[in-house]
């Protein structure tokens, strides 16, 4: 065939490109790449196209149906919520909190900087809510003489509120971020209740602080006077101690008399050590006189040099060896009573010990180096006693020495005793020094929280409440009732979207463009009488279909000897009117354009345009007419018509649109015509526009506002893609407005352009 043999020619000469939409690939016409190819373009391969969705034009169109619903449930419940929101105010006070308590004279633990200050910071905002504080202000008479306190709550679940439950939801206690401050609140319905109750809750706070205060300074003052009495007691016990000590002393020192105790038992000890000696003495004079020793010059000649060799006969060594001891005896007690070596006493008695054992040493150089001088020291007297005497000398030493060991035995004694009540008196010296000490600690304390009682608090009122006269529940109540209005209209917006997707019929524009795949062409406002149409309607209209017609030729790419259907779901929707008005528009800006009346059942053009009778479309392919310039009608240089004969009687008769003979003709007119435009019948009812289809190059289908239904748009489109047919695009005829192209300005504006002819719109309702 003569088309196929154009496409072939087509795909040759140019590659075909493809556009993508979304998952879908559309093969791009052949002649849309070289701008300028002739004959029938490719049929595009594609998904099959969507129901058309409801748009919002088409919701917009029940805008009543929005109004209505938006007021029965926005004015009901805002008045309900006017009324029933009753108005709440809303009474501020401020708290200043210290992080440091200033002192006035002393330091002490309650004034400098709070410890833990973020911590009880914090901890303030349950304080003012605490129970105690709350049930104080419940119990004063100016707020029992309130209208809140006589008025009773319920909660959501119908219990009812108790007044402290009721004061703990309207009391709001928040700390101000990066201050000292301490936000309270109180909400009332009443401006000077709300400000009386917070004033007498921030009062009652703050005269809890103190009493909290007083009563730990209270506290603490009974705590340091029990103890400054406790050691008090303690202190006159130890004196009474001390004094009963000195009394054992007789009055006297305790150091002199441990001194003095110390040595007479060294003089006792002394006179013991004499009395041995002295007896030694008298037994060997005794035993020289019985002849037990040898005579002088024998064997025992040498005892008196032995014996005066001995330190001990020599008696000023004897004096030497007392005076030593005693010195040490009385270092010895200095220690003992705990004094240092750097006390005086002790470095005195240092030296003494120190010069006593220097005189020892020298008495025993001199007797080592002289030993009869002890022998010559001893008692001249003894030459002349006899031995009786002698023995009796030994027994009255014997008894003066058993006598003068009991004597040091009991001396010893009463010195240790005296070093023990010396020490003891020294501890309890101390210890009363101490208690002393600590006792005036204690009243120096007790005298500083005394002086810093009067020091300024951590926590004050910074700003009392004031009543308010603005509510403060008046932004609350805007958005609730703005909530109810939003609430209407989105119920009114869902209402009128349910009538649009029950409605059947296609309402808006907008629906059919977002349900198919190929573009939309445009939108005609429909006229019920084109002819006795305003000047400004007819310019709208002419403007419209110029629309139509710049989008056509866009999707045509300026090809000649393009064959277009124009055809529909249904009948009656102006899928002729649309034909005459895009060949007379497309003629008019100089392409040279064939409307063929393709509609064999019912057959319009001709009467529409005024033409006479004569052989159709079906006659010339039969034959019958073997001139096609006598068939061919014009109606201007650049506008033929090809009307349609008489109605056919059977659908057999339409079978020459489907065989070589059509295409044959078609071939001829596209060498002799630009454009030539088919108005074919419906898609639905017959089978003639699907056959067509497959043959022209593209089809533009009409849709009408509130005829077509959306279900026979879809399967009207669905059956000219399954047929191979290429849609060029959709043009939708309005419902009786001018609503997209209709402003006032631009309706004068064509108004005072000049009255140009209508468009051969038919009356609303006539076949089309």
């Amino acid at each position: 065939m003569a088309i196929e043999r154009r496409i072939q020619s087509s795909q040759q000469t140019a590659p075909a490109r493809t556009a993508r939409t979304g998952e879908v690939v559309i093969e791009v016409d052949p002649f849309d790449a070289q701008h300028a190819s002739a004959g029938p373009a490719p049929r595009p391969t594609g998904r099959r196209m969507s129901a058309p969705a409801v748009s919002p034009g088409a919701v917009l169109r029940y805008r009543w149906t929005i109004l209505i619903v938006a007021v029965l449930i926005a004015v009901p419940a805002g008045l309900a919520i006017w009324f029933n929101h009753s108005p709440l105010y809303r009474a501020v006070g401020e708290i200043y909190v210290s992080p440091i308590i200033p002192q006035i004279v002393y330091n002490t633990p309650e004034n400098g900087g709070i410890p833990n200050y973020i911590q009880f910071f914090n901890s303030q905002a349950s304080a003012v809510r605490n129970a105690t504080v709350l049930n104080r202000v419940l119990e004063q008479p100016s707020v029992k003489g309130t209208s809140w306190y006589s008025t009773e709550e319920s909660s959501w679940s119908g219990a009812k509120l108790s007044r402290l439950e009721r004061m703990l939801d309207a009391l709001d206690v928040r700390p101000r971020s990066g201050t000292n401050v301490i936000e309270v609140s109180f909400v009332a319905g009443n401006a000077e209740e709300s400000a009386l109750i917070l004033n007498a809750v921030l009062d009652e706070y703050h005269e809890n602080v103190e009493r909290l205060a007083r009563a730990t300074a209270s506290q603490v003052s009974h705590q340091l006077q029990d103890k400054a009495e406790q050691f008090e007691t303690e202190k006159k016990g130890v004196a009474e101690t001390i004094r009963t000590l000195t009394a054992s002393l007789q009055g006297g020192s305790p150091d002199a008399l441990f001194t003095q105790a110390t040595t007479d038992l060294r003089a006792k000890e002394t006179q013991l050590e004499d009395l041995a000696r002295t007896r030694k003495l008298l037994e060997m004079r005794l035993a020289d006189l019985e002849g037990t020793n040898p005579p002088d010059g024998g064997p025992a000649a040498s005892q008196p040099a032995q014996a005066s060799g001995r330190y001990e006969d020599d008696e000023k060594w004897r004096r030497l060896d007392e005076a030593l001891r005693t010195a040490r005896e009385e270092l010895d007690a200095l220690h003992t009573l705990g004094l240092t070596d750097r006390n005086p006493k002790v470095e005195i008695a240092q030296r003494r010990v120190e010069s006593r054992e220097r005189d020892l040493r020298d008495r025993e150089k001199y007797l080592d180096e002289h030993p009869r001088a002890a022998v010559l020291a001893a008692d001249p007297s003894n030459a002349r006693m006899t031995p009786a005497t002698i023995r009796a000398q030994l027994t009255d030493i014997s008894r003066q020495q058993t006598l003068l060991a009991d004597a040091i035995a009991g001396q010893r004694q009463d010195v240790h005793n005296l070093g023990e009540l010396i020490a003891m008196l020294d501890e309890q010296r101390d210890e009363l020094r101490r208690k002393g000490a600590v006792l005036q600690d204690i009243q120096a304390k007790m005298i500083q929280r005394q002086v810093e009682a009067g020091a300024p608090g951590s926590i004050n009122i910074q700003s009392r409440a004031f009543a308010p006269t603005v509510p403060s529940n008046t932004t609350k109540r805007n958005m609730y009732l703005g909530m109810v209005g939003l609430a209407g209209i989105v119920a009114g917006v869902l209402a009128a979207f349910l009538r649009a997707s029950l409605n059947p019929v296609v309402s808006d524009a907008d629906e059919i463009a977002s349900g198919t795949d190929s573009p939309f062409l445009g939108y005609v406002p429909w006229a019920a009488n084109a002819e006795n149409a305003l000047p400004e309607a007819r310019a709208l209209q002419n403007e419209a279909v110029r629309v139509v017609r710049t989008a056509l030729l866009q999707r045509l790419h300026g090809a000649t000897g393009q064959a277009l259907l124009i055809t529909s779901a249904g009948p009656e929707v102006g899928k002729t009117t649309l034909a005459i008005a895009m060949a007379r528009s497309l003629a008019a800006c100089g392409k040279r354009v064939l409307l063929v009346d393709a509609d064999l059942r019912r057959p319009s053009v001709a009467r529409r345009l005024g033409l006479t009778g004569g052989p159709g479309l079906l006659a010339l392919l039969r034959g019958g007419a073997s001139d096609a310039a006598r068939a061919i009608q014009s109606m201007s240089s650049m506008l033929h018509v090809l009307p349609s004969s008489e109605p056919i009687q059977s659908p057999a008769e339409t079978e020459p649109l489907a065989n070589g003979v059509f295409s044959r003709r078609l071939e001829s007119w596209r060498r002799d015509y630009d454009v030539i435009l088919f108005d074919a019948p419906p898609v639905l009812p017959v089978a003639d526009a699907s056959i067509l289809a497959r043959q022209l190059d593209g089809a533009v289908f009409v849709v009408r506002e509130e005829r077509c239904r959306r279900s026979e748009v879809e399967d009207a489109l669905a059956n000219l893609r399954a047929t191979g047919g290429e849609l060029l695009g959709t043009v939708v005829f309005g419902a009786s407005r001018n609503r997209r192209y209709g402003s006032s300005y631009y309706s004068r504006y064509y108004a005072l352009a000049g009255g140009e002819k209508a468009l051969p719109l038919p009356a609303q309702g006539s076949p089309s």
